[in-house]
């Protein structure tokens, strides 16, 4: 149909008064012959029974958005609904809110997914009418998109969990006192929808963080909750109907990309950031905010990533990440064809305006929190408040930000398509100029060229002034001059600089003869500045220098290692980092260059993917050495960079100890089995390994030993051949040590202890399970009985070791505890307390300390006849509440108190080469407090390292006070 026939076919159709209406008002439409033939549609269909004020809704709606008009047509009853929207002004995320409930409340729907995208074509044309008739302006416009984005994406969520939560149960994280609460999920927006300035079409950028890491009260991770929660969300979201998808999601943003994993913990996200993550991803999180779920817990993450993304940085560095970033996107559009057309990447497009104003963020920021601002014509006015930018330059910034974002409206608005074109012919041009209600075409594009032009040299000019010439020789010789090295120093507040300066020296002049491409010259820049923000948070800066200084040239000898620190920037940092915090992970470092590859996020990220031995569970001795040192130095610096809980700590270090144990049992059966002729598979059924102590009860250390102990099934391994028997087991005992404790050139695997059998040395390594229960039914002392509280079978035959266990522990209920028995115990630890001479001891063996600790807990165990169970001393803290053992708070300060002590005790391993000895104790305290304060930590850190001493005597007063009310005066 010709348009001319169109508009006369329309106005055939009209009574009279609208047909008046529609002439007033024909110059003033974008598109008018598209709304006649859109309007025809509507008359042929409804009729002409409108109001005049549904008439122009519907005539201003047919000539700008041909996709929104034909979504009113298949919901016509929403019209009036929308029509009061219009004349009502901004709704609000509360009113919008409301509309949605009240929309899926008052029509059956085929599926959820309809009615939000339903919902989301309605209020979009509401706010497209809104924005035409000058009832919202360009702020209030993109806020009511962004409010409106926010509810369906809340919508989506509410709508997906109950299904997940009755398939895979309650999330759960555990506080710091041990309780076990609800775990929540963070949606993240970023992007334009971050900072609430959202399109009319446009991606959204969604990132979902989950407060702590646990398991749901079914027993499934939290993340594979929270990563199936986030899938059905976003399935939802962009589901297609008949209106479309409701939003198009993008994930991208998220740590690690595409490849990365779907949802993180806080920590672990926190982790990413502020080690691994590259300028542009931090720089993406100025516009971040929480827009849906726990959004509280949000707010939480949200100030710690603003120590992240404001950090110190080189002004120099942010100007040339986002020139890069820039020049990127102009280089697609060129291959494209589209550089000049495109009104978002292309020159002095929407693109140089918002990357100028996060540019001067990301510098001006660092010091100063009011610039801090998400939304970038806020962050423009700030920037203009402390005089960053002129009025003028703001002006021009905000004008020009502005118009183009209105140009990038209609090019989409039309179709409802996510574009950024320039209109092509006359008259195109001429219906955007009717959008913006300019004069002509002509002025539209003298506008537009000039803003372009205004932006792009801006953005320009600011990154000039933002940036130094430094990434050429001259540049590097101006840092590694001595005068370039001690302003570095000086910087990083470094106690004396003159004295620091041989090292930093020294450890440039091993990568000097490496400086010979672009790249790694770049590179170098990066590492100087970097070292330089290590250098004033490390609490022994020089020590520091010295240690990392030393490592490098040492591994000069090592082909390709020192061209690796040029080649992957962040590991001198990071090596720094874990050198200047933790003196056993220097001491890896050095006897074992080949770790330094594992200081990448994905390592790290992945160690618990990594706990299963090399080798089809058949690996050498050395190759299982090797991974066992591999496995430790990642645990170590996993808490050094990422920040843990002890619990994980705990459960990853007897985690690979049970694996070393039940690969040196096999490996050990089979030696002796093929050396003696037995058959296979022999000793794995007549034989049991069985933990006790920390691995026993899952609470393993770095640096723990391994209290083992060997039980058969009969009293000959071979049955009626006692003396062969006797040599197997001989044979098999010297295997196992050996092969825990033998030296290869990737050292030994533990120290073993297997002075906990019955009758202690003096009796056989391997004793019968009818030898065990009958030294438990009669001269197995007190802490004997209780030490097997905590046994378990962890490798060969485990149903026996299960059934010797459960005889031992009800000759231990049976024979009960006498006050004879707490005496012997009490006389026991007097001595051990009195030989202490380190902290190790101390921690253990003084009175309140650990050892009183679980001998308090375990003769309470006894007297309450409690079955032993998984979950180590926290859960048998939960199982003596319950069983009314123990108060609720009684249980709470116990657990305060444990939790003090091994975190001391785990970080004085962590940290520090060897225990301080009692007489420098403060001292050492002091300096433990000073390397883990500066670690990463978790935002819900169970023992904060600050005062240590003080909470190690009130932790060890709580002990005795409460040992004492239960169990008498003996016990206190």
């Amino acid at each position: 149909m010709e348009s001319s026939t169109a508009l006369g076919d329309l106005r055939d159709r009209l009574p009279p008064a609208l047909s008046r209406l529609l002439e007033g008002h024909l110059k003033r439409l974008p598109l008018p012959e598209q709304a006649a033939a859109l309007m025809t549609r509507w008359v042929e269909r409804h009729g002409t029974g409108l109001p005049e004020s549904s008439f122009l809704n519907l005539l201003y709606l047919a000539a700008s958005s041909e996709a929104l008009f034909l979504g009113l047509m298949r919901h016509p009853e929403q019209l009036p609904v929308i029509g009061s929207q219009v004349r009502a002004g901004a709704m609000g995320r509360e009113d919008l809110e409301a509309g949605l409930a009240r929309l899926m409340l008052t029509r059956r729907w085929g599926s959820p997914a309809e009615a939000l995208a339903a919902f989301r074509v309605l209020q979009t044309a509401r706010i497209l009418l809104q924005d035409l008739l000058g009832v919202l302006d360009f702020e209030e416009v993109t806020a009511e998109l962004t409010a409106l984005a926010d509810v369906l994406i809340g919508k989506a969520f509410a709508l997906t969990y109950q299904p997940l939560r009755e398939e895979l149960g309650l999330p759960l994280w555990v506080t710091e006192d041990g309780r076990a609460l609800p775990c929540g999920l963070t949606v993240f927006a970023l992007g334009k929808l971050g900072a609430g300035e959202l399109n009319y079409v446009s991606d959204v950028d969604l990132v979902f963080f989950y407060r702590a890491d646990g398991v749901t009260d079914r027993g499934h991770p939290n993340a594979s909750f929270f990563g199936a929660w986030a899938q059905a969300a976003t399935a939802l979201l962009s589901g297609p109907t008949a209106d479309g998808p409701c939003l198009k999601v993008d994930t991208a943003l998220r740590p690690r990309g595409r490849d990365g994993e779907l949802t993180l913990s806080y920590d672990a996200a926190l982790a990413y950031y502020r080690e691994w993550a590259g300028l542009w991803e931090r720089q993406a999180w100025i516009r971040g905010r929480p827009c849906a779920g726990d959004v509280e817990s949000g707010a939480i993450f949200l100030a710690q990533m603003s120590q992240i993304v404001y950090q110190p940085y080189a002004f120099s560095g942010i100007a040339e990440q986002n020139l890069r970033m820039r020049e990127k996107s102009l280089a697609r559009l060129r291959r494209m064809g589209e550089l000049e057309r495109d009104v978002k990447e292309g020159p002095g497009g929407i693109r140089d305006a918002e990357f100028t104003v996060q540019a001067l963020q990301m510098a001006h920021g660092q010091t100063d929190r009011w610039v801090r601002e998400g939304h970038t014509l806020l962050a423009l006015s700030k920037l203009r408040q402390k005089g960053i930018l002129t009025t003028r330059k703001a002006g021009a910034l905000a004008s020009g930000y502005v118009y183009l974002r209105r140009v990038e409206h209609w090019a989409q608005v039309q179709q409802m398509r996510q574009t950024h074109r320039l209109p092509g012919g006359e008259e195109e041009w001429a219906a955007l100029a009717r959008f913006l209600h300019e004069a002509s075409a002509e002025e539209v594009r003298r506008r537009v060229s000039s803003h372009r032009q205004a932006l792009g040299m801006l953005f320009r000019r600011t990154l000039e002034e933002l940036g130094e010439e430094e990434g050429g020789p001259s540049g590097i010789a101006r840092l590694t001059s001595a005068e370039g090295m001690r302003e570095v120093l000086r910087q990083a507040r470094m106690p004396d600089p003159d004295r620091a300066l041989p090292q930093l020296a020294s450890l440039y002049q091993s990568l000097a003869p490496m400086l010979d491409r672009p790249a790694r010259r770049q590179h170098f820049r990066r590492i100087h500045y970097s070292l330089a923000r290590e250098f004033e948070s490390a609490p022994e800066p020089y020590e520091g220098l010295c240690a990392l200084q030393n490592l490098v040239s040492s591994l000069a000898a090592e082909s390709g290692a020192v061209a690796a620190l040029l080649d992957r920037p962040r590991l001198p940092r990071l090596i720094f980092r874990l050198v200047s915090r933790s003196a056993p992970l220097l001491l890896d470092l050095q006897r074992w260059p080949f770790l330094l590859d594992l200081v990448r996020y994905e390592a790290m990220r992945d160690l618990e993917r990594r706990l299963e031995p090399p080798g089809g569970g058949r690996p050498s001795p050395d190759a299982l050495r090797r991974w066992q040192k591999e496995l430790l130095f990642l645990a170590g610096s996993r808490e050094i960079v990422m920040g843990e809980s002890l619990a994980f700590s705990h459960q990853v270090y007897t985690r690979l100890a049970e694996r070393v144990c039940d690969a040196v049992f096999a490996g050990a059966a089979r030696e002796v089995e093929e050396a003696e002729g037995l058959p296979h598979g022999l000793l794995s059924r007549e034989l049991v390994l069985v933990a006790l102590g920390r691995l026993g009860f899952g609470e393993m250390h770095p640096r723990s030993d391994l209290d083992l102990a060997c039980f058969k099934r009969h009293r000959w391994v071979v049955p009626e051949e006692p003396e062969r028997s006797a040599r197997v087991e001989h044979r098999f005992i010297r295997a196992l040590a050996g092969a825990f404790t033998s030296v290869t050139r990737h050292g030994a695997l533990y120290d073993v202890d297997f002075r906990l059998r019955p009758y202690g040395d003096s009796s056989p390594h391997v004793q019968s399970r009818e030898a065990v229960l009958d030294y438990f039914a009669g001269p197995a002392q007190l802490w004997e009985r209780l030490a097997y509280l905590k046994a378990r079978p962890l490798a060969g035959e485990r149903e026996l070791g299960g059934e010797i266990l459960r005889g031992a522990w009800s000759a231990t209920y049976e024979r009960g505890v006498s006050a004879a028995d707490l005496t012997q115990v009490e006389e026991l630890c007097s001595r051990l307390g009195a030989g202490a001479r380190d902290l190790e001891a101390a921690l253990k063996f003084w009175p309140g300390g650990l050892l009183h600790l679980d001998i308090l807990l375990l003769v309470l165990q006894v007297k309450s006849r409690l079955a032993p169970g998984p979950g180590g001393t926290a859960a048998l803290l939960s199982r003596l509440e319950a069983a009314g053992a123990v108060a609720p708070e009684q249980r709470l300060e116990l657990f305060r108190a444990r939790q003090v002590q091994e975190a001391i005790l785990h970080r004085s391993r962590l940290h520090l080469e060897r225990p301080p000895v009692l007489s420098r104790l403060d001292g050492e305290l002091a300096r433990l407090e000073a390397v883990w304060a500066a670690s990463a930590r978790r935002i819900d850190e169970e023992v904060r390292p600050k005062g240590l001493t003080a909470q190690w005597e009130a932790s060890r007063r709580a002990v005795r006070e409460i040992a004492g009310r239960l169990l008498g005066p003996v016990a206190s």
